[in-house]
C-alpha cells in the first residue's frame, strides 16, 4: 500500500523536494513549478499528467489507469521498484531528462489533437472489448 507521507519522512532529501498535490485550483500554474510528475499505483490523474506533459514535464506512472493511457508506454513502469529506478535516472541523467521532456511535449501535442485522440480511444475500446 502506497503511503506518500511515510516515504517522504524516510528520506530527508526527498522530503525537501517533493509535494503531494491532492487538489489545485490552477493546475496549469502548479505544473510550471514541477520537474517530474510521479503517479503511484492508483486511478485518477490523467488530466494532471497531460498538463505536466504540455509543460515538458516527464511522467513516471505504473502501467494501469488513465495516467498510463495518457502518458503512453514510454512513461510507464511495472512496479514501485522500477518507478524508483526511473526517478533516479531523471535525477542523475540530464540527457535522458531532456529526451523524455521533449517526448512528453510531443505526446501532449498528440493527445490534444482531436483526430489522433479519437483514433487512440477507439483502439483502446476495441482492445478492452477483445476486438483486436
Amino acid at each position: 500500500d502506497f503511503n506518500f507521507y511515510s516515504i517522504q519522512e524516510s528520506y530527508e532529501s526527498f522530503n525537501k523536494k517533493t509535494a503531494w498535490i491532492k487538489y489545485a485550483e490552477d493546475l496549469n500554474a502548479v505544473m510550471e513549478l514541477c520537474d517530474l510528475y510521479v503517479n503511484p499505483i492508483r486511478y485518477g490523474g490523467g488530466t494532471s499528467a497531460l498538463f505536466a506533459m504540455i509543460h515538458g514535464i516527464p511522467v513516471v506512472t505504473t502501467d494501469l489507469g488513465d495516467v498510463a493511457l495518457n502518458a503512453g508506454k514510454e512513461f510507464c513502469v511495472h512496479d514501485p521498484e522500477e518507478m524508483k529506478k526511473r526517478v533516479i535516472m531523471y535525477i542523475n541523467d540530464p540527457d535522458y531528462y531532456s529526451k523524455m521532456s521533449e517526448l512528453a511535449r510531443q505526446r501532449a501535442k498528440f493527445l490534444t489533437d482531436s483526430d489522433n485522440i479519437m483514433m487512440e480511444q477507439i483502439k483502446e475500446i476495441e482492445h478492452r472489448e477483445g476486438y483486436i
